[in-house]
């Protein structure tokens, strides 16, 4: 098991959902870093790369869709699992999500332990994979 705590990069525009999710995830004892848009998600990976990003899907400019589309091109973040929220409770954004190479998507109304575990286990399999 990987002791080192997990790095998450967290795209999410709404200052008030991002402290909420950043408290929330530091609790957990994994570090997190938050950018308000794809494009600054896009530039950060273009640095480093975190364990997992988890995307807020209706973004200013550039959609957590176009997001996941541009990371899958990355020959470095193939298998970077991303983790996309919507605030639709509809079905299209789920296909859209699917289409576009992100790992899964939860919507923002689903309590944080299951969010919680979704990150686990996304983080879980690409340690594995290495």
């Amino acid at each position: 098991m990987n002791s080192t705590p997990a790095h998450i990069l967290l795209i999410e525009d709404s200052d008030t959902q991002a402290l909420k999710l950043t408290l929330e995830l530091e609790e957990e004892g994994w570090q997190v870093t938050r950018v308000a848009t794809g494009e600054e998600g896009i530039t950060f990976l273009n640095e480093q790369l975190p364990d997992l990003v988890l995307v807020d899907y209706f973004l200013p400019g550039m959609q957590g869709d176009a997001f996941c589309r541009q990371v899958r091109m990355k020959p470095s973040a193939r298998r970077l699992p991303l983790l996309v929220l919507t605030e639709s409770e509809s079905t299209a954004p789920q296909a859209w999500v699917r289409d576009s190479g992100a790992s899964d998507y939860l919507s923002k109304s689903t309590s944080f332990e299951i969010l919680r575990a979704r990150i686990e286990r996304l983080i879980e399999i690409a340690r594995a994979r290495g």
